[in-house]
């Protein structure tokens, strides 16, 4: 039998490709009784990496794992809408556009089918899939490692894919934010957004109040990175001065 440690990295593992689980799914899986998991589960919770809630145990947004692509979709729907609205006025017809895999980037493509000629750079296989049934819009996919959890692209032939184009618009939003940085819990995915920035002419950074109240492990790099901060309503007033007291242009949308 697998040691309480190596169950929980199971768990954790399970939840970050599927998005959620049940404890009977969990017990079959790892050949233990329903009664160990919801103790492993436990201790996980008591770790702030899961939660669970009539019966669903899901992958919470912390500084290890990112929600599966499937739940941060489905999230937040009017806030994204607005921000997407917001970020469209920086938009034209004949772009290269960059995006990343954040979902916000998903209510963004609506406003395309004005904007053609436009192409769109991505690592996001959700995104991809949605600019393939628009036929006026060219795409580019990175390719590179598949990450289930995210349904996006990581790796050095995403980040070699991305360092070949020049794009006019990168939008990117952040799984966390504090008054000088952007964070994400991946590694491999925050070198896939540096890579991003580094490889467009004009930043948008989208982001709405959840932003301040997540944590992320790795910097993705400064605020200095974005020309534009798109925020939702909700954002702290005294946080959007204090962004803009130090040069940064926000938009509230």
């Amino acid at each position: 039998m697998a040691s309480p440690s190596a169950r929980r990295q199971q768990i954790v593992a399970t939840l970050v490709k599927f998005g959620e689980t049940t404890v009977e799914d969990l017990a079959k899986e790892l050949d233990v009784s329903s009664m160990t998991i919801y103790r492993d589960v436990a201790e996980l919770e008591a770790s702030s990496l899961v939660t669970r809630r009539r019966g669903m145990i899901r992958a919470t947004d912390s500084s290890l794992v990112e929600s599966a692509a499937a739940i941060r979709i489905a999230s937040n729907s009017e806030v994204k809408d607005s921000l997407a609205e917001a970020v469209a006025g920086y938009l034209r017809p004949g772009l290269s556009i960059c995006l990343d895999d954040s979902t916000t980037n998903l209510a963004l493509l609506s406003y395309l089918e004005d904007l053609q000629p436009a192409t769109v750079i991505t690592n996001a296989e959700f995104i991809a899939k949605e600019v393939r049934a628009q036929h006026e819009t060219n795409l580019i996919l990175t390719g590179g490692t598949y990450e289930t959890w995210a349904d996006a692209y990581t790796g050095l032939v995403a980040e070699l894919g991305l360092a070949s184009v020049r794009a006019d618009v990168c939008v990117m939003s952040a799984t966390a934010v504090d008054l000088k940085h952007h964070f994400h819990p991946s590694q491999a995915m925050a070198r896939v957004k540096r890579a991003m920035l580094a490889s467009s002419r004009f930043c948008i950074l989208a982001i709405d109040a959840s932003k301040l109240e997540r944590s992320g492990l790795f910097k993705v790099g400064d605020l200095s990175d974005f020309d534009v901060i798109v925020v939702d309503s909700r954002l702290p007033d005294d946080f959007v001065s204090q962004l803009e007291e130090d040069g940064r242009t926000v938009v509230r949308a």
